[in-house]
């Protein structure tokens, strides 16, 4: 008896089908589809449109891109050159009438453009591909706008940008892939009131001996919005070269200079690595910062080099502001400073930033030459820091005279902070480190390394081990002034803070170092505590509190056990101890509360009872423990 097709039968054929078009090869089908590689030729139009909002003029092909890199050049200003009857030379601005209409026009990619063979872009070093293309200029009034709509760029190739300058208008929706540049940036050389929104640089090199920038060498007035760059950058083996600003290479995933710029949801997952003795200075995001502002940003991208200074977003920053940034990576020097948001900062802000790894020093220093890292910034002043933290591990290996020396080896924090007078004090509050801090020469401390001149840490607390060979502190290890003549007032306040982790060092102390200058007019430490074991490596004097305190200590407690005595020079006030039992009880938290009420500054403290019953922390701390030990 015959047998017709039953639905069972229909529906199996279907699914056998239907896994047998999905499992062929990704290849196979992209080699169907045969890539239409660049000519090197330039089209005579676009693919259609009419240069409006609403129907951009269309960019399908190589032909085309190069069409408008050439339409747009002309229609740029330039200055024509006339003489006056002394001979002297005029400039004339001039807009060709002809190419006019292309300045505040929209373009759109229509399909990915290869303009080469990328099947061995990584070589391109030594066997350059067939097609370059030379980036187009454009002056800082145009207004274009460039929408990729999603679509790739492939293969570019060479010692420019896709585009030299670029003006008021905006790059969007585009991605370039499996580049080889050989220039200071791979979007654009200079970007001058430029948008660039959801655009991603990737699986690309970009290698340069001087300042370069993957979406820019220089962005002024730019924005910056959900762009990534995961591309590599190599910087070969230039000459030795000093450390500062002008003489160092400058390096960065997003741009070597960034003024008066926007960077929010940035992200940089690509590699920097830069050979040699050569100086370099590089960043995840900006090298050089100059009245920006940088919003949930974050580096994921290993940044290695020998000689220089490294940090997750800015490397330099003035006038700046961070908000929400964080450095995931591992960021290795052997002679400069590291920072995980920022090296060096003047008259910034960091909000709710945060650094989780690895900070690593590996070269020698003496007294004169002292480099410090720290997991938020390296060298501060007339700043705020206001509810960071620090989890990664912060390690140098410095060898020199630390013994004597004022700098910071090492800091979880802030590593010198720096105050020009009493009116821009350093400001430092909510902070938490947990991660391990030091292992080298230098001070070093769990908050904040050095403050000079002036300064206040408030609500801060230090969970993270401490190792040091000269002063290390849970909180704040030593203070300095530098004031010319002795004018200002030079004020210190640490207070509300805590540690809770083990210091160790030459001259160990839980929550103060060293705050003993006699020319300074105010010292004060209050409502602090400590539980963490203060261990001395070569055998001197240790404790719980201070090391060495002139200046009013009061209402400090450490716990039974951490140390013989409260401060080693110096007055120790009120300070007492307590059992563990008691430290982690309601009634120490009120006692410390009661403290806390009387000043605006103080934040209130809690703890977590039960079986995760802790010692007290910051209310709405930005880290909360999970310990009972």
């Amino acid at each position: 008896m015959k047998r017709g097709f039953t639905k069972y039968s229909i529906i199996t054929g279907l699914l056998f089908l239907f896994f047998l078009a999905v499992s062929v090869p990704q290849g196979v089908r992209a080699e169907e589809e045969q890539i239409r590689i660049w000519s090197g030729e330039r089209a005579a139009g676009f693919a259609g449109g009419d240069g409006s909002e609403e129907n951009p003029y269309q960019i399908s092909n190589g032909e085309e891109l190069a069409y408008f890199r050439d339409i747009v050049d002309r229609a740029a200003q330039v200055s024509l050159i006339s003489y006056d009857e002394n001979g002297n030379e005029i400039y004339t601005p001039f807009i060709s009438e002809e190419y006019r209409m292309y300045r505040d026009a929209y373009y759109v990619l229509t399909a990915d453009i290869y303009l080469n063979d990328v099947a061995d872009y990584t070589e391109w070093g030594e066997n350059a591909p067939a097609n370059t293309i030379i980036g187009c200029s454009m002056d800082a009034e145009m207004t274009l706008t460039l929408d990729g709509a999603g679509h790739t760029i492939y293969g570019l190739y060479g010692t420019r940008a896709l585009f030299d300058r670029f003006g008021a208008g905006t790059i969007k929706d585009l991605k370039l892939a499996k580049y080889y540049v050989n220039g200071s940036a791979v979007l654009a050389r200079y970007l001058t009131g430029t948008t660039v929104e959801n655009c991603t640089l990737s699986e690309g090199i970009m290698t340069f001996d001087d300042a370069c920038g993957a979406f820019a060498k220089d962005a002024k007035d730019a924005s910056f919005q959900n762009c990534t760059h995961a591309g590599t950058i190599l910087i070969p083996e230039i000459e030795e070269t000093l450390l500062a600003m002008e003489t160092a290479a400058n390096v960065a995933g997003f741009a070597a200079w960034s003024t008066n710029s926007v960077f929010e949801n940035c992200k940089n997952t690509g590699r920097i690595t830069c050979k040699g003795e050569g100086g370099t200075h590089i960043a995840g995001i900006a090298v050089i910062a100059k009245e920006s502002k940088f919003v949930n940003c974050i580096n994921k991208g290993v940044l290695k080099h020998r000689r220089g200074s490294s940090a997750g977003i800015a490397m330099s920053a003035t006038n700046s502001e961070f908000t929400g940034c964080s450095n995931t990576a591992v960021l290795t020097t052997d002679k400069g400073r590291i920072g995980g948001i920022a090296t060096e900062a003047v008259n910034s802000d960091f909000r709710k930033c945060k650094n989780s790894g690895n900070l690593t020093h590996n070269g020698k220093s003496s007294f004169n030459t002292f480099f410090t890292i720290a997991g938020i910034v390296a060298d501060v002043k007339d700043s705020e820091i206001i509810q960071c933290s620090n989890t990664g591990k912060i390690t140098n290996y410095i060898v020199g005279d630390s013994q004597e020396t004022l700098f910071t080896g090492a800091a979880g924090i802030a590593g010198d902070a720096w105050s020009k007078s009493p009116e821009d004090k350093m400001r430092i509050e909510g902070c938490v480190n947990t991660g391990r801090i030091g292992g080298g020469g230098g001070n070093a401390a769990g908050i904040v390394g050095m403050l000079n001149n002036a300064g206040t840490i408030y609500n801060c607390q230090n969970h993270g081990a401490v190792v040091s060979d000269a002063i290390s502190a849970g909180i704040f290890a030593i203070a300095t002034w530098s004031w010319e003549n002795g004018e200002g007032a030079k004020s210190y306040e640490i207070a509300n803070c805590s540690n809770t982790a083990t210091i160790k060092g030459d001259r160990p102390a839980g929550i103060v170092g060293r705050l003993a200058f006699p020319n300074i007019e105010v010292k004060k430490v209050d409502n602090c505590f400590n539980k963490g074991k203060i261990v001395s490596t070569t055998g001197g004097e240790y404790a719980a509190i201070a090391y060495e305190m002139v200046g009013t200590l009061s209402n400090c407690y450490y716990q039974q056990g951490t140390a013989k005595k409260a401060v080693v020079f110096g007055d120790a006030g009120n300070s007492r101890w307590h059992t563990a039992k008691y430290m982690k009880s309601k009634a120490f938290v009120n006692k410390l509360n009661k403290i806390a009420k009387q000043y605006e500054e103080y934040t209130l403290w809690t703890r977590k009872t039960g079986k995760l019953n802790t010692y007290p922390y910051i209310k709405n701390s930005v880290i909360v423990p999970n310990s009972t030990k």
